[in-house]
């Protein structure tokens, strides 16, 4: 009986010692499924972060490659533009040529943009459609340009007058009407818009832009 007693004890303690293992195992195993779940969670998270950066990499790259189609477009522009300027020419042939400014383009640009044009033509008759002021036309007077389609800031402007010099412009018979732009503005902004339209209304024979910078 004493025997018996003592297995029974001996079994007894080592079914709790197992309990207890077993209780052990099974804490462990809910922490590992709780260390589990926080790891799919930053896991999931680190993935959002991955494809959000991603996401910003491919917006950037289509931005970089916008820019890159722009300058692509800006450099051809500016090679055709000189270009045209350079276009052959009899130079002993008297030709008229109408600069039409864009308002972004500097006295000194468009002073300088004669001069390699009564360079290249010195026959020509280069005139210039410009809203100036006095001082800048003055500016001009050594560039030899004719001031037929000039108007002045600051003074008061008739409906007959713009009349008439849109008139001249309509009928000059030019030989060559160039747009002068710049990079500076925005391609396609109204004010350059409008120094175009001038251009094509003067039914040039010719027309180009022309960049100053």
């Amino acid at each position: 009986t004493l025997r018996l007693q003592e297995q029974l004890q001996k079994a007894s303690a080592d079914l709790e010692a197992k309990n207890n293992l077993l209780t052990q195992k099974e804490t462990s195993l809910n922490e590992l499924g709780s260390v589990n779940v926080r790891l799919e969670e930053q896991l999931r998270q680190a993935q959002s972060r991955i494809a959000s950066k991603d996401a910003q990499l491919a917006a950037q790259q289509t931005l970089l490659n916008q820019k890159e189609a722009q300058l692509d477009e800006a450099k051809q522009a500016l090679m055709i533009s000189r270009s045209d300027l350079e276009k052959t020419v009899r130079l002993d042939q008297k030709i008229k040529i109408l600069l039409v400014k864009s308002p972004e383009v500097t006295i000194e640009d468009t002073g300088e943009a004669a001069r390699i044009i009564k360079n290249k033509y010195p026959n020509s008759s280069v005139y210039l459609f410009a809203s100036l002021l006095k001082q800048d036309h003055e500016k001009l007077v050594p560039y030899q340009i004719e001031s037929d389609l000039l108007c002045y800031q600051n003074e008061p402007k008739s409906v007959a007058g713009m009349i008439k010099l849109y008139a001249k412009l309509l009928l000059g018979r030019f030989n060559l009407a160039i747009t002068l732009a710049s990079h500076q503005q925005v391609q396609g902004n109204a004010r350059q818009r409008k120094a175009r339209l001038m251009t094509v209304l003067s039914n040039s024979e010719n027309q180009c832009v022309y960049y100053v910078d």
